[in-house]
């Protein structure tokens, strides 16, 4: 079964110090900035989705979400997304559920926009309750 060391050592070879240079600018990791914390190591989006369909079924537990590395909470996103998306009706409240327990860990705009429709929003549309109607999580 994949591990998250295994899910960490996957991009490396994919890294790109320039493109990192640029995302540490364009995400404003700056000292008083929204990223300030995030480390960048320059890995792509498409490449990042390729990790992915390697690791779909990572468990819930070797998630990402804590990581330092921006890639690696990114990429721990789209796997949460691709197991809700292809998931049965258990494993996509099991997701929701996840990602409602784990808020503070979807810290930047890129990583929002990767989950809150896709499975927030989504469970809220077909379920027509929960946090959103109500105004709070949980």
């Amino acid at each position: 079964m994949p591990t998250a060391r295994d899910v960490e050592a996957a991009p490396v070879d994919l890294s790109d110090l320039d493109y990192a240079a640029h995302s540490q600018r364009f995400f404003r990791t700056g000292p008083g900035e929204y990223g300030e914390r995030d480390v960048f190591i320059g890995v792509r989006v498409p490449a990042q989705r390729r990790v992915v369909r390697r690791f779909r079924d990572l468990d819930l537990d070797e998630i990402l979400l804590g990581s330092e590395i921006h890639e690696h909470r990114l990429t721990a996103t789209l796997i949460l997304t691709d197991r809700y998306t292809r998931g049965d009706a258990e494993a996509r409240e099991q997701t929701y559920r996840f990602v409602l327990d784990h808020l503070t860990a979807f810290d930047n705009w890129d990583i929002v926009d990767s989950v809150a429709p896709k499975i927030v929003g989504s469970t809220c549309s077909v379920v027509r309750t929960g946090p959103l109607r109500h105004g709070r999580v949980r």
